[in-house]
């Protein structure tokens, strides 16, 4: 049976949408570095997680060869006499593990674990996120509206959050959280320190790669009718909004159409 952290480290997978075996190494390399760090050695070490006890060891290895004159690290090997009286019956070329005790490792090693920990799990999920998307570039996506950053709009499209520039709005369109939209996915940014894919919903149907569909076939369920913006270009509208009335675009007042006031009497 797996250990509570083994299945804390499962559970924390299907979150990120990322392997266990990815934050498993995560774990061992972090538990390495810090153990390194507290020994203040620069000998080869591994962690080391043992799935069913949660156990977490960290060890160093070295590499086995003959004797001391071909010997070039002596960090990184050991002859093979000294190997024999560590682990009898050691072969040259093998490695022999020397494992260091981890429980005198203190709060300081414990936060840099941490630390590398969540760095390799972003590092993993950004790689999910832009092996999931890069190749979809001019899709035609569905999304939902998450939050307001500034200007920008943020999006989730299930697997992953999408970023709408400004310049990539509509300035007819006015959304409200949890609103159901359909976006043009324009690229993948790798190295965006927020969410990496950027989507659209001023681009007109002749860029997306599958044509937005056309008024006629707004009988069909999840079909978007289509809006005009001040550009010229067309949009899709709100998923589900053939099982809407249709409304029309809001306008700004101007002074040719702003309603008259009655005087006061």
């Amino acid at each position: 049976m797996a250990s509570a952290l083994y299945q804390s480290i499962e559970l924390l997978s299907r979150e990120k949408g990322i392997e266990p075996e990815i934050v498993v190494g995560a774990v061992e390399e972090a538990i390495a570095l810090a153990t390194r760090k507290y020994y203040k050695t620069q000998e080869n070490m591994r962690g080391e997680l043992n799935k069913d006890t949660g156990e977490i060891t960290a060890y160093i290895f070295k590499t086995v060869v003959a004797d001391e004159e071909v010997l070039e690290d002596p960090v990184n090997q050991i002859t093979l006499a000294e190997a024999n009286e560590l682990a009898p019956g050691v072969e040259i070329g093998s490695e022999i593990r020397l494992y260091r005790d981890t429980s005198p490792l203190g709060r300081i090693a414990a936060q840099l674990a941490k630390q590398v920990i969540f760095q390799k799990v972003r590092e993993a999920e950004r790689d999910t996120v832009f092996n999931e998307y890069a190749h979809r570039e001019k899709e035609v996506l569905n999304a939902t509206v998450k939050r307001i950053e500034g200007q920008d709009i943020i999006y989730d499209l299930g697997k992953a959050e999408a970023r709408c520039p400004k310049r990539e709005q509509s300035r007819l369109e006015q959304f409200s959280i949890g609103e159901r939209v359909r976006v043009v996915l324009l690229k993948v940014d790798r190295a965006a320190k927020g969410p990496q894919v950027i989507v659209s919903r001023a681009r007109p149907p002749t860029y997306c790669r599958i044509a937005w569909p056309n008024d006629a076939q707004t009988s069909t369920t999840n079909t978007a009718s289509m809006d005009t913006s001040s550009d010229g270009s067309r949009l899709p509208s709100r998923i589900g909004a053939s099982q809407m009335p249709s409304r029309p675009p809001r306008i700004r007042p101007t002074v040719e159409n702003a309603p008259l006031m009655k005087p006061c009497q």
